[in-house]
């Protein structure tokens, strides 16, 4: 029988907990306050938890900011087509947006 208190794990989600709190600390208190043990203290996470997703905080920014051009690229395609124009000249950023 299956324990109903134990948690259940959802890995995807607690990687995108980890991204969404180190960028509000990064954007209201600069990234040299985004700390394993700061994202810790909000998530609820452990330490070695968020280690499990990212190895080092430069590994984390790096999510970060691919996170970041997918998001802008899948803007500007679909504000592109809406417009009517062509994203003939967006190859690169357009396969960015493929990558996830």
């Amino acid at each position: 029988m299956e324990n109903p208190y134990k948690r259940k794990k959802d890995p995807e989600a607690s990687k995108q907990l980890i991204l969404h709190i180190a960028a509000e600390i990064g954007a209201t208190a600069g990234w040299h306050q985004v700390t394993f043990q700061a994202i810790s203290d909000q998530t609820g996470l452990s330490k070695g938890g968020i280690i499990h997703h990212f190895r080092n905080k430069e590994e984390l920014l790096e999510e970060l900011v691919h996170q970041s051009l997918v998001e802008l690229t899948e803007w500007t395609i679909e504000e592109k087509r809406a417009s009517g124009n062509d994203i003939a000249p967006l190859p690169f950023f357009a396969s960015l947006s493929k990558k996830q």
